[in-house]
């Protein structure tokens, strides 16, 4: 009887430990299946993106007026504030960008300048006088400043540092310590910063924009679409370039023009993987 009752605890014990050693063998089958797609994966997404050239990321500092702290989309304008087209695009195309993607925090929004000062003899100035309204007084202040400039460019031509001045008094703002700020060498040297960014995307006119995205968002279908996008602006006779970081963290869309609101949308919600953009 303890002979048998010895055998059935010897063949349980077996039937157990054959049961586990299946357990482990599957897990770590399972696992270097895992790791095997996920490297495969990676593999994927570097073959997709090695296609595109690298360039240096923008940079972000005090005098460049942001709206949030987002890191994953961000749209960087490059402005110049006597520009005509400059100013279509931010009383007509930016507010809607504004009001369903920078309100909503799914994008951030950041201005640099590009002062195009053969044509544009005060362009620099302005920009240095908002920037620094910015940086003294936040974003609220700079947006209502920049609205006021650019629905009255035509004033910048009689007068721009007492039509600045106006517009800055009129809002309660400390005009002298914008003005001292202005002209200090920090706040020139910000804009001669963001001019060596415009030679490094190759930016032929304004307004000029970089939309830049964390890799990660992008998936091969997306991709596709992204080149399909890029194909059919390109056919408009726009220089759409395609970039990624040198660290290949972001990838980046460069262009020039006032382009409708439409080639804003469509490159964002493919981004954010949404149909349309909710009015």
């Amino acid at each position: 009887m303890r002979k048998e009752i010895l055998s059935i605890i010897l063949i349980g014990l077996l039937i157990l430990n054959l049961v586990i050693s299946y357990s482990i063998y599957n897990l770590q089958k399972r696992t270097l299946d895992i790791i095997s797609n996920i490297t495969v994966q990676v593999k994927t997404e570097e073959d997709m993106f090695r296609e595109l050239l690298e360039y240096k990321q923008p940079t972000i500092d005090d005098y460049d007026p942001k709206f949030n702290e987002n890191e994953k989309i961000v749209i960087f304008e490059y402005t110049d504030y006597q520009c005509p087209f400059c100013s279509r695009h931010n009383l007509n195309v930016f507010p809607l960008i504004k009001e369903r993607y920078i309100d909503r925090g799914l994008i951030n929004y950041v201005y640099k300048d590009f002062p195009l000062d053969r044509i544009h003899p005060y362009a620099r100035m302005i920009a240095s006088y908002l920037n620094c309204a910015y940086k003294i007084y936040g974003i609220e202040k700079y947006s209502v400043l920049k609205v006021k400039v650019f629905r009255n460019q035509s004033a910048l031509k009689e007068n721009a540092e007492e039509f600045l001045r106006k517009i800055i008094l009129d809002e309660n703002l400390d005009y002298d310590k914008i003005s001292k700020c202005a002209n200090s060498t920090e706040a020139k040297t910000d804009i001669e910063n963001d001019l060596s960014e415009i030679t490094e995307y190759n930016f032929m006119g304004t307004p000029s924009f970089l939309i830049m995205f964390d890799s990660k968002l992008v998936t091969k279908n997306k991709y596709k679409k992204l080149k399909y996008i890029k194909s059919r602006i390109e056919a408009l006779g726009v220089r759409f370039d395609l970039g990624k970081t040198y660290d290949g963290r972001y990838l980046m869309i460069m262009f020039s023009g006032a382009l409708p609101y439409e080639v804003f949308s469509s490159i964002l919600d493919t981004i954010l993987e949404r149909s349309a953009a909710p009015s």
